[in-house]
């Protein structure tokens, strides 16, 4: 479990050593499959101390959700509105909402507010139980688009389209019983 601690450390140390430097979170709250990792008093200091220093943050709808103390949005427009409000709220660069698992929803589409506008990240599904990952995977590689000069939303897209190709190479794995990774590399 994520303790206020942990996240009060990583704060300092953000603000003491690494300044302006392009910082994306990855707030690992809850899984999607509702699992929770950061109890109520590591959360607010998130929300309070380190998602300010923040170039983005990037929670799945379950998280969007318990940052906002609101319902999982349903729908497209609902996630626009929750990751304005998310912005806002936290007081962050930008909010990048991860609607891999939408219900009903014909793509993937994760939604990003930047401070200006809404824009819509979409990549069709890809039937596979080896997805575990995903979401760490996806802002893990948007940090390195931005290390690289990449503006966000063009590392937001190289981001997008490297998880597609991740889940298109690691579909026919039979790993295990569970869900199983995705494949990084290409080779």
């Amino acid at each position: 479990m994520i303790s206020a601690d942990m996240v009060e450390l990583i704060a300092s140390n953000i603000t003491k050593h690494a300044p302006g430097t392009p910082l994306v979170i990855d707030p690992v709250i809850s899984a999607s499959t509702g699992m929770t990792f950061m109890d109520d008093d590591a959360l607010e200091v998130l929300k309070s101390r380190l998602a300010p220093h923040a170039t983005l943050i990037t929670p799945n709808l379950n998280e969007a959700a318990r940052l906002l103390n609101t319902e999982v949005a349903r729908n497209i427009e609902e996630m626009e509105i929750q990751a304005r409000a998310l912005k806002t709220a936290l007081n962050t660069g930008a909010a990048l909402l991860k609607g891999g698992h939408l219900k009903g929803a014909d793509a993937a589409t994760d939604v990003l507010y930047d401070g200006r506008d809404n824009h819509r990240f979409r990549a069709p599904f890809i039937e596979t139980k080896n997805a575990h990952g995903t979401g760490c995977t996806l802002s893990a590689a948007i940090a390195c688009g931005l290390a690289k000069g990449l503006s966000l939303t063009d590392a937001i897209a190289d981001a997008k389209q490297f998880i597609t190709n991740a889940l298109h190479g690691s579909a026919h794995w039979h790993i295990g019983s569970g869900n199983g990774p995705l494949k990084h590399r290409d080779s």
